[in-house]
């Protein structure tokens, strides 16, 4: 057998030996979550992305992307004219639409929301294999838990401080140990008094019982200052007697992927612990 067909020969095996999976398959793909959205962005693969949602506005590329809808609500017609190859979903998406999709012949994956920091990291890299961005997930989600693990570790020189965590306010809506959310605030040196709220609703009772060090406020959908003005009627309260009532972005906060985890920790380690200053590294 000549050499030169014996090389040929090789060079086929070793291509379809280490190649195969590793090339995106995915050129079309529309995102029906923010997160999502933001971490295709991160991967490098915004230029596969060809429609997203209104939600979508982070970074500033994804405002320019065609809108499909929203989380909840899209246009299954617009989106079957773009000719996708991939639907990227979250939990939050109607069941019956997806299947509509499903049933078009289009693959669909449901991203559930992460329950924790590492889930977080794990959900990125999942992405990452359907992209075919697995080394650039790798270094992101490494640097994550360097970062992470360092502010910890910076936090943790402080004392506790009893933290509520109000995502919304009618009715009162807070975190449990269920969400990383909880994991933001024990390793930004707090302690979630809502740790067993369960569902997350919770009573302004409760929390005068609590007696929170800390007040977070998230933006979503809420009047800061006039929620604020509310929690400042309770004189009770040790964060409003402190001055300790603080409002934080909804998106950093509810929404973040594993390169923004560590900014939304050091912010949050600089609000519970006005001591450790609002300059200088904590790294």
């Amino acid at each position: 057998m000549p050499r030169f067909y014996l090389l040929f020969l090789f060079l086929i095996f070793f291509t379809q030996s280490f190649y195969p999976s590793s090339l995106p398959s995915f050129q079309r793909i529309i995102s029906l979550s923010p997160l999502l959205t933001e971490e295709i962005f991160i991967l490098g693969s915004d230029r596969d992305l060809i429609a997203d949602t209104i939600y979508c506005v982070n970074p500033e590329g994804a405002k320019y992307k065609p809108k499909i809808g929203n989380m909840t609500d899209i246009d299954v017609e617009k989106i079957f004219s773009l000719r996708p190859d991939l639907i990227l979903a979250s939990g939050l998406t109607e069941p019956e639409q997806l299947d509509k999709l499903k049933s078009l012949k289009i693959r669909v994956e449901i991203f559930n929301q992460p329950g924790n920091f590492n889930e977080i990291c794990a959900q990125l890299f999942r992405l990452a294999k359907l992209l075919g961005r697995e080394e650039k997930a790798n270094l992101i989600t490494d640097e994550a838990r360097k970062s992470v693990s360092a502010l910890s570790s910076a936090a943790s020189r402080y004392s506790k401080k009893r933290v509520f965590v109000e995502i919304g306010s009618n009715p009162l809506f807070t975190v449990g140990s269920g969400s990383f959310i909880n994991d933001f605030i024990v390793m930004a040196g707090g302690i979630n008094v809502a740790v067993n709220s369960g569902t997350g609703l919770y009573s302004l009772e409760t929390v005068i019982r609590d007696d929170p060090e800390v007040i977070i406020i998230s933006d979503m959908g809420m009047n800061v200052p006039d929620e604020k003005n509310y929690w400042l009627k309770f004189k009770t309260i040790s964060a409003v007697r402190n001055n300790a009532i603080y409002s934080i972005d909804s998106y950093s906060l509810c929404s973040p992927t594993p390169a923004d985890f560590p900014l939304t920790l050091e912010k949050l380690i600089r609000l519970i612990h006005p001591e450790s200053g609002e300059k200088g590294s904590l790294r």
